[in-house]
C-alpha cells in the first residue's frame, strides 16, 4: 500500500516533520492546513519576482518574495496535522520534506516496518556534483527491506547544486560544512568548502536536521565521491568497517571535518552510527550500485 504526503518545515525551521493526508482525506484539520499551503504557494508563484545575482549570471536569486512566501506557506502545517495522520506498519510512504533554497522539492521515502524501533536513513547526494549514490538509493527503494527495519531514504538533498552541476547549494554554500557541530567559518560564497555565514544558515541543512531529529536513525549512510573508500570516526567506526567489508571497499578511520552531517550526528546521538561512503569518480556502474545496495541490506540485517 502506498501513500504520498507533504511534510511541514519547508523553511527548514525545525518545526517538525508532519504528514499531510493525501487528497480526499476527510479530516477537516488536515484539509484546512493543506488548503492554506496551496493558497500561499499559489500566491508566491503569482506575486514573487526573480532576479539574477551579479556573481552568478543566469542563475535565479533565492532572496526573493516568491521563495520566502513558499517557505512561510509550508510552515502553516502544524503538529495537529501530524496527529491526524498515522501511517500503518509495512506501508510504503513518500513525502515532500521541504523546498530547497531555490524552491525545488526535496523528497523523503519510507519503507519497511513503520512500527520498528530500528530506524535507518540513507542519503544519496548532498554535494551537487557527487550524486552517483542516488543509483544506490534507488535500488534500495525498489528492493526488499530486511525484516524489522524502518528504512528512510533521501535520494537528493541538494537539487539546486545538482541542477547547476556544482558541489554547493543554490546559494554557494557547501551543505556538508554548514551543520552545527564544530562549525567554523570557511571561505567565501562559491568556494568549494564555503561553510555559510553561520551554522544551519541553509534551508537544506535545516531540513536534514528536522528529519534526523524526527527519525533518530540508528544508522545513517551519506554517499559522496570521489575518494573510493568508506570513512568514519568515533562511535561509527565499527559499523562503517562492516559496511566496507560487505561492499568490498577500502576503509579508513578519518575524523569528521568541521560542520559535517556525521560530525553533528555522532555528537548528538549516543550509540548511533553516521558515516560516509565515498564512491569512485565518474559514473557508477550498475554492478557497483547493486553491490553497494546489497551491502546496505546485509549490514542492516546484521550479517
Amino acid at each position: 500500500m502506498e501513500s504520498r504526503h507533504t511534510i511541514a518545515g519547508a523553511d527548514g525551521s525545525g518545526a517538525g516533520v508532519t504528514g499531510v493526508p493525501a487528497p480526499g482525506s476527510t479530516n477537516p484539520v488536515a484539509r484546512a492546513a493543506a488548503a492554506n499551503v496551496r493558497t500561499n504557494v499559489r500566491a508566491a508563484i503569482l506575486t514573487g519576482e526573480r532576479s539574477t545575482p551579479a556573481d552568478r549570471p543566469g542563475v535565479p536569486d533565492p532572496e526573493t518574495t516568491a521563495y520566502r512566501i513558499l517557505a512561510v506557506g509550508a510552515a502553516w502545517l502544524t503538529a495537529a496535522v501530524l496527529a491526524a495522520f498515522a501511517p500503518a506498519p509495512d506501508e510504503e510512504w513518500h513525502a515532500v520534506l521541504g523546498l530547497s533554497e531555490r524552491g525545488r522539492p526535496i523528497s523523503v521515502h519510507r519503507f519497511g516496518d513503520f512500527a520498528s524501533p530500528r530506524k535507518i536513513l540513507v542519503v544519496g547526494c548532498i554535494h551537487g556534483d557527487e550524486c552517483q549514490g542516488v543509483k544506490i538509493t534507488r535500488r534500495l527503494a525498489r528492493g526488499a527491506v530486511p525484516a524489522g527495519l524502518d528504512l528512510w531514504i533521501v535520494h537528493q538533498l541538494n537539487p539546486d547544486g545538482h541542477r547547476l552541476g556544482v558541489r554547493q547549494n543554490g546559494r554557494g554554500v557547501d551543505l556538508n560544512r554548514n551543520f552545527g557541530s564544530e562549525w567554523i567559518p570557511i571561505g567565501h560564497r562559491w568556494d568549494p568548502q564555503y561553510s555559510g555565514p553561520r551554522p544551519w544558515s541553509e534551508r537544506e541543512t535545516r531540513l536534514a536536521r528536522t528529519l534526523v531529529l524526527r527519525v533518530r536513525p540508528d544508522v545513517t549512510i551519506w554517499y559522496h565521491q570521489p575518494q573510493a573508500l568508506v570513512r568514519a570516526w568515533g562511535q561509527s567506526r565499527r559499523t562503517a568497517r562492516r559496511y566496507a567489508r560487505l561492499a568490498g571497499e577500502h576503509y579508513r578511520s578519518i575524523r569528521w571535518p568541521n560542520g559535517t552531517a556525521p560530525n553533528w550526528q555522532n555528537h548528538t546521538f549516543a550509540g548511533a552510527a553516521s558515516f560516509v561512503v565515498e564512491l569512485p569518480p565518474g559514473r557508477l556502474s550498475a554492478t557497483s550500485a547493486a553491490r553497494h545496495a546489497r551491502a546496505v541490506r546485509l549490514l542492516l540485517a546484521g550479517r
